[in-house]
């Protein structure tokens, strides 16, 4: 059995600047035998930085997102970008 979560890190603000990462949680769970095996990991997904009225959201392999692009793909990242 897997699980998957996109997680909200942050903000962690420096200065003027808040940086805010989209995490992908991910556990798994797999049994044989009388044996559990449990594991998990968390990688970043999308960066954010917000410096000022400009918000900037880059992937991970460092090309720039849209905005709009984030919010359809994570509706949930628009309340906290709306607090920043």
């Amino acid at each position: 059995m897997e699980k998957k979560k996109l997680t909200i890190e942050g903000p962690l603000e420096m200065g003027e600047v808040a940086v805010i990462v989209l995490a992908e949680t991910s556990l798994s769970c797999n049994g044989s035998g009388g044996v559990m095996l449990f594991s998990g990991a968390k990688k970043p997904v999308y960066i954010i930085l917000i410096s000022g009225l400009k918000k900037m959201v880059f992937g991970i392999d460092g090309e720039q997102v849209s905005i709009d692009q984030l919010i359809a793909d994570f509706p949930s990242i628009e309340s906290v970008l709306k607090r920043l």
